[in-house]
């Protein structure tokens, strides 16, 4: 019976850390697919201010943070327009430091490219 419950308590810490893991990935694999729609934007205006890998390194810190940020603010219990003034906070601070990370160049490029896109 004592082996059936160190078993047990084996079987639910595995299942625990897997979960766990199974949602950092997708956090990751969120991050990355916004970090690759930013450098998209960037590039379309000149393929030779991609981002590199160490601004992808960051970018991507910055947006797996956000979304983690935001499913803290929607777990936190708060009204509807507590979590929404939360994420709208993330996203702001999340864009500012995003921008801190990129050229002036690639600044500007992201920038004639969403110009373009509204017309």
């Amino acid at each position: 019976m004592k082996i059936f419950k160190i078993l047990f308590a084996v079987a639910a810490l595995f299942f625990v850390s897997n979960v766990g893991f199974a949602q950092s990935a997708k956090v990751l694999e969120k991050a990355k697919e916004k970090t690759e729609k930013l450098n998209a934007l960037i590039v379309s205006e000149n393929a030779d201010l991609a981002l590199t890998a160490d601004q992808r390194e960051k970018i991507d810190a910055l947006y797996a943070d956000m979304t983690m940020e935001m499913r803290k603010a929607k777990k936190s219990g708060g009204t509807e327009e507590e979590v929404k003034t939360a994420k709208k906070t993330a996203r702001k601070t999340t864009n500012k430091a995003v921008m801190a990370v990129l050229t002036k160049e690639q600044k500007a490029a992201r920038k004639a490219a969403k110009a373009a896109a509204k017309e």
